[in-house]
Protein backbone atom coordinates (compact mmCIF):
# COMPACT_ATOMS: atom_id res chain seq x y z
CA UNK A 1 0.00 0.00 0.00
CA UNK A 2 1.30 3.32 -0.87
CA UNK A 3 1.14 4.87 3.32
CA UNK A 4 3.23 7.19 5.47
CA UNK A 5 3.80 4.69 8.38
CA UNK A 6 1.76 7.58 10.38
CA UNK A 7 -1.38 6.57 7.72
CA UNK A 8 -1.36 3.08 8.16
CA UNK A 9 -1.06 3.07 11.67
CA UNK A 10 -4.33 5.06 11.29
CA UNK A 11 -5.77 2.80 9.89
CA UNK A 12 -4.83 -0.45 11.81
CA UNK A 13 -6.42 1.85 14.75
CA UNK A 14 -9.75 1.96 12.95
CA UNK A 15 -9.57 -1.38 12.15
CA UNK A 16 -8.46 -3.03 15.02
CA UNK A 17 -9.91 -0.28 17.87
CA UNK A 18 -12.95 0.38 20.29
CA UNK A 19 -14.12 2.99 21.59
CA UNK A 20 -10.80 3.89 23.16
CA UNK A 21 -9.61 5.00 19.95
CA UNK A 22 -12.06 7.73 18.97
CA UNK A 23 -9.97 10.50 20.89
CA UNK A 24 -7.00 10.00 18.82
CA UNK A 25 -8.95 9.63 15.59
CA UNK A 26 -11.29 12.73 16.02
CA UNK A 27 -8.40 14.94 17.55
CA UNK A 28 -6.49 13.87 13.63
CA UNK A 29 -9.64 14.51 11.72
CA UNK A 30 -10.44 17.93 13.51
CA UNK A 31 -6.35 19.04 12.97
CA UNK A 32 -6.29 17.84 9.52
CA UNK A 33 -4.29 20.63 7.53
CA UNK A 34 -6.21 22.74 5.04
CA UNK A 35 -4.06 21.77 2.55
CA UNK A 36 -4.44 18.12 3.72
CA UNK A 37 -3.04 15.53 1.27
CA UNK A 38 -5.20 12.94 -0.51
CA UNK A 39 -3.39 9.97 1.47
CA UNK A 40 -3.89 11.19 4.67
CA UNK A 41 -7.78 12.38 3.95
CA UNK A 42 -7.91 8.69 3.11
CA UNK A 43 -6.32 7.23 5.30
CA UNK A 44 -8.64 8.75 7.96
CA UNK A 45 -11.68 8.20 6.19
CA UNK A 46 -10.65 4.71 5.55
CA UNK A 47 -10.14 4.22 9.53
CA UNK A 48 -13.17 6.22 10.77
CA UNK A 49 -15.76 4.38 8.35
CA UNK A 50 -14.13 0.68 9.73
CA UNK A 51 -14.73 1.81 13.33
CA UNK A 52 -17.80 3.57 12.95
CA UNK A 53 -19.68 0.45 11.64
CA UNK A 54 -18.60 -1.90 14.78
CA UNK A 55 -18.61 1.67 17.20
CA UNK A 56 -20.76 4.42 16.12
CA UNK A 57 -19.98 8.08 17.13
CA UNK A 58 -22.11 10.72 16.78
CA UNK A 59 -19.42 13.71 16.75
CA UNK A 60 -18.31 12.02 12.89
CA UNK A 61 -20.74 13.90 10.70
CA UNK A 62 -20.21 17.49 11.78
CA UNK A 63 -16.41 17.11 11.61
CA UNK A 64 -16.49 15.78 8.32
CA UNK A 65 -19.52 18.41 7.55
CA UNK A 66 -17.23 21.13 8.29
CA UNK A 67 -14.39 19.76 6.54
CA UNK A 68 -16.40 19.63 3.22
CA UNK A 69 -16.96 23.53 3.96
CA UNK A 70 -13.27 24.40 3.41
CA UNK A 71 -12.54 25.94 0.58
CA UNK A 72 -11.31 23.87 -2.54
CA UNK A 73 -12.66 20.72 -0.95
CA UNK A 74 -15.85 20.68 -2.94
CA UNK A 75 -17.21 20.62 -6.62
CA UNK A 76 -14.77 18.34 -8.63
CA UNK A 77 -17.54 16.57 -10.14
CA UNK A 78 -17.11 16.42 -13.92
CA UNK A 79 -20.38 16.22 -15.73
CA UNK A 80 -19.20 16.36 -19.27
CA UNK A 81 -16.41 16.11 -21.49
CA UNK A 82 -15.64 19.90 -21.49
CA UNK A 83 -15.62 20.19 -17.43
CA UNK A 84 -13.03 17.10 -17.98
CA UNK A 85 -11.14 18.88 -20.64
CA UNK A 86 -10.73 22.15 -18.65
CA UNK A 87 -9.37 20.33 -15.67
CA UNK A 88 -6.56 19.04 -17.80
CA UNK A 89 -2.88 19.86 -17.21
CA UNK A 90 -0.01 20.62 -19.54
CA UNK A 91 1.85 18.31 -17.16
CA UNK A 92 1.34 14.82 -18.17
CA UNK A 93 2.42 13.65 -14.48
CA UNK A 94 -0.04 16.39 -12.47
CA UNK A 95 -2.01 14.52 -9.77
CA UNK A 96 -4.19 17.23 -8.35
CA UNK A 97 -7.26 16.84 -10.31
CA UNK A 98 -7.82 13.09 -9.18
CA UNK A 99 -6.65 13.97 -5.69
CA UNK A 100 -9.38 16.78 -5.10
CA UNK A 101 -11.93 14.17 -6.72
CA UNK A 102 -10.82 11.71 -4.59
CA UNK A 103 -10.45 13.77 -1.57
CA UNK A 104 -14.38 15.09 -1.94
CA UNK A 105 -15.43 11.61 -2.71
CA UNK A 106 -13.89 10.08 0.33
CA UNK A 107 -14.74 12.91 3.05
CA UNK A 108 -19.11 12.28 1.12
CA UNK A 109 -18.51 8.89 1.25
CA UNK A 110 -17.03 8.94 5.03
CA UNK A 111 -20.26 11.36 5.46
CA UNK A 112 -22.96 9.39 3.99
CA UNK A 113 -22.04 6.13 6.11
CA UNK A 114 -21.36 8.03 9.40
CA UNK A 115 -25.25 9.87 10.22
CA UNK A 116 -24.79 11.65 6.88
CA UNK A 117 -25.36 15.82 8.55
CA UNK A 118 -27.82 17.01 6.85
CA UNK A 119 -27.77 14.61 3.61
CA UNK A 120 -24.69 16.12 2.13
CA UNK A 121 -23.00 13.11 1.58
CA UNK A 122 -26.22 11.63 0.18
CA UNK A 123 -25.84 14.76 -2.42
CA UNK A 124 -22.81 14.89 -2.74
CA UNK A 125 -23.06 10.77 -4.17
CA UNK A 126 -25.92 11.42 -6.65
CA UNK A 127 -23.89 14.37 -8.00
CA UNK A 128 -20.94 11.63 -8.76
CA UNK A 129 -23.15 9.38 -9.35
CA UNK A 130 -23.55 11.69 -12.37
CA UNK A 131 -19.95 11.77 -13.13
CA UNK A 132 -18.83 11.33 -16.46
CA UNK A 133 -15.56 9.97 -15.60
CA UNK A 134 -17.13 6.21 -15.06
CA UNK A 135 -15.04 4.60 -12.60
CA UNK A 136 -16.21 7.77 -10.00
CA UNK A 137 -19.89 7.37 -10.89
CA UNK A 138 -19.79 3.27 -10.49
CA UNK A 139 -18.47 3.76 -7.10
CA UNK A 140 -20.98 6.71 -6.00
CA UNK A 141 -23.83 4.64 -7.34
CA UNK A 142 -22.54 1.16 -5.85
CA UNK A 143 -22.09 3.27 -2.37
CA UNK A 144 -26.44 4.74 -3.23
CA UNK A 145 -27.10 1.47 -3.68
CA UNK A 146 -26.50 -0.70 -0.21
Amino acid sequence: MNMSELDALLVCLGNCGGAAAWPCLLHKLKTLPEEAEFSHVRALTMSIESLYARCPNGDVAPIVASILDREGYQGHVQLDVSDAQSALSENINENRVRDDTLRELHLARLLFHCGDHGQRGEVLLRQYAKDCRGHFARHANALLSR
